[in-house]
């Protein structure tokens, strides 16, 4: 009955190297399961490729991509015209960019998408809004940040800087709305 059942448990497995797993995306592609997880602790990424549920997985530890995973709390990932690509949240480094050019069962690249301003981030949620890519980055200091990427951004290096909007929320105000733009203008008002 879906959801609505009980379920059936199968025994986790341990991973030789994962250290703080945070994070889980599964997607299907090509006749396998994909289950991408962060090594926190290791600051890298796993993946696991399941043939077929219920027997055991493919492990391949991805490493920190040359470097740019740092603390990496949580991925997404989206196909846009047959390629995949994912977001990956960098609890000191913000927001990076992997692309799949040759599908999910190979390394990814990734990306420095060079926004700042995300510190700390730890949640993520990833959608498109008839052709736009709007992504939304939770911190562990409260705020929720919206990122607008446009059409086909997270395959496109052309378009200099996304749209970011940052949701401040404290317990003694309502929320404080801060809009960048890539002119560097940026503007505030508080909701009172």
């Amino acid at each position: 009955d879906g959801l609505g059942s009980s379920g059936i448990f199968k025994e986790s497995q341990s991973i030789a190297g994962l250290s703080l797993p945070e994070g889980v995306e599964v997607v299907y592609d090509k006749g396998s399961y994909y289950v991408f997880i962060g090594n926190r602790g290791a600051g890298g990424l796993y993946r696991l490729k399941y043939t077929l549920l219920g027997a055991e997985p493919e492990e391949t530890d991805i490493g920190n991509l040359g470097g740019m995973l740092d603390l990496p709390t949580q991925i997404v990932l989206v196909e846009e015209s047959g390629e995949w690509h994912g977001l990956v949240t960098n609890f000191n480094h913000g927001l990076l960019r992997i692309d799949f050019p040759n599908g999910l069962n190979e390394d990814p690249i990734g990306v420095d998408l060079g926004i700042s301003g995300l510190s700390q981030a730890r949640g993520l949620a990833i959608g498109n809004d008839d052709g736009n890519w709007v992504v939304f980055v939770t911190s562990f200091d409260g705020k929720i940040t919206m990122i607008n990427f446009g059409k086909e951004y997270l395959k496109d290096e052309s378009i200099p800087h996304p749209i970011i909007l940052i949701l401040i929320y404290s317990l003694t105000q309502l929320p404080i709305i801060i809009a960048s733009t890539f002119m560097g203008v940026v503007s505030s008002c508080s909701l009172r």
